[in-house]
């Protein structure tokens, strides 16, 4: 199998339309930074792959896209590996971007909490055996 075989097959194996076409462009993205650096993708190393998240940073991308961008370069490398193709994977241990930690979804106000909660315990008394305290 060829290194193009193998990342057609890896990427034609993922169930999302929208994550295929993310991680091609991903991929041809860091690929053709990869040629401007004359570096063989088959010969990246970890350096290389922490090199072209900080070259993403630097022309503004956010950090979620730096962050697909490793996931997409890591799980096609990974590919690479299970195919025979490469012995290790140069993006394994680069550290991953680290994206917002605030919640996705919202919080209910202390208000709300509380009727929610008075809600409940009332629906509670209705089922026999069931203590809500």
């Amino acid at each position: 199998m060829t290194v193009a075989e193998a990342v057609d097959t890896h990427i034609g194996s993922l169930e999302s339309e929208h994550s295929k076409t993310g991680y091609r462009h991903d991929w041809k993205a860091f690929t053709a930074w990869l040629e401007a650096e004359n570096t063989s993708l088959l010969e990246a190393k970890p350096s290389a792959v922490q090199r072209y998240i900080t070259h993403l940073q630097q022309i503004g991308r956010g950090k979620p896209t730096r962050a697909r961008a490793l996931s997409a370069i890591r799980s096609i490398y990974d590919a690479l590996v299970v195919n025979d193709l490469l012995a290790a994977n140069p993006a394994r241990s680069v550290k991953n971007v680290k994206t917002s930690s605030a919640p996705n979804a919202p919080f209910l106000k202390a208000d709300a909490a509380e009727r929610l909660l008075a809600t409940a315990r009332e629906v509670a008394k209705s089922y026999p055996g069931i203590e809500f305290t």
